[in-house]
């Protein structure tokens, strides 16, 4: 029997703030000699100083014998005047973790346990509205599936909670189809399809924190080896996800 664990992320939900904003598309990380950082835009740089816009709009001048080294931030952000910086444009990885709650409608016995998911996605976010990825995951149901998908992604109001809509598409492999397995029944995977709806909580830093739901389905195939028939499997599940944007 697949092991039907894995560890769920907890992450603390930001307090809610109304927002001032401003945007600096040519982002650069100062980093200090000291240890310290600070973010914004480079509007002059010379041998001696560097004078740097930073989120609140203030302009500063940093000296070089102070500086360790300079970043340019490779992603397009929208910074609220309270420091918390949204992206808007540029790459993305999400890690969601979570669980699956509902049943198989199958022609035996429905598996209705809660099993756990996990999924990685890496992608580009072209503006606000669309942003396009792929990843893979793990699902367990009654078998183990490994799901190759894409992603599509748009972000509303740019603020730090701010809405998202989700849909992700592909097919999943079951583990019987890498492994074969003998323990009188094999799975086949199928074509899968999610949906869902989202809350991204944005921080001081280049992550954010995502809580979603959504609902799953999973085709599938299940083989007795006491029989020959086949089973047409439909998971259809409510996926409650927390996760991860960098």
């Amino acid at each position: 029997m697949i092991q039907k664990t894995l560890p769920v992320l907890f992450f603390l939900l930001l307090f809610f703030q109304s927002f001032a904003q401003d945007i600096l598309e040519d982002q650069y990380h100062v980093h200090l000699r000291d240890g310290s950082l600070i973010k914004g835009k480079i509007l002059y740089a010379a041998d001696e100083e560097v004078e740097l816009q930073l989120t609140s709009g203030e302009t500063i001048t940093i000296l070089r014998a102070t500086i360790d080294r300079i970043s340019k931030q490779k992603k397009t952000n929208r910074l609220l005047a309270s420091g918390v910086s949204v992206q808007e444009k540029g790459t993305y990885q999400v890690m969601m973790a979570g669980a699956l709650i509902g049943k198989g409608s199958g022609e035996f016995e429905p598996n209705t346990e809660t099993p756990s998911v996990f999924n990685y996605i890496c992608g580009y976010q072209w503006n606000q509205y669309v942003s396009l990825g792929a990843g893979f995951g793990l699902d367990f149901y009654d078998g183990g599936f490994i799901p190759v998908q894409l992603d599509y992604r748009a972000y509303f109001l740019p603020k730090k909670v701010g809405l998202y809509t989700a849909v992700g598409a592909g097919y999943s492999f079951s583990f019987d189809q890498i492994k074969k397995r003998d323990n009188g029944r094999t799975y086949k995977g199928g074509l899968l399809l999610h949906p869902a709806i989202g809350m991204r909580v944005s921080t001081r830093s280049s992550y954010s924190f995502l809580f979603e739901v959504g609902y799953r389905f999973q085709y599938a195939q299940r083989e007795f080896s006491w029989s020959s028939d086949i089973d047409n499997i439909i998971y259809k599940r409510l996926a409650l996800r927390v996760g991860v944007c960098f």
